[in-house]
């Protein structure tokens, strides 16, 4: 399992009929079209699904960006 140590801090950018919701997450690692990510805040995901700070999930690789240094 990958270490807090290597993530990344990321925005996950989910978009809707209501408009667009984004997310600071950390990203832990990519596996093929899919990021692993870890949650900063309470997000909400597509389908209902949320998590609580800590919680890892697989998303989309077009949902997540990196975030630079000067965006933080």
């Amino acid at each position: 399992m990958p270490d807090q140590d290597d993530a990344h801090l990321g925005e996950l950018r989910l978009v809707s009929h209501f408009g667009t919701t984004r997310y600071r997450v950390r990203i832990l690692g990519r596996f093929l079209w899919l990021c692993y990510i870890e949650a900063i805040q309470f997000t909400t995901l597509k389908g209902n699904r949320t998590l609580l700070p800590g919680q890892r999930a697989f998303v989309p690789q077009r949902a997540v960006r990196r975030l630079s240094r000067d965006e933080t």
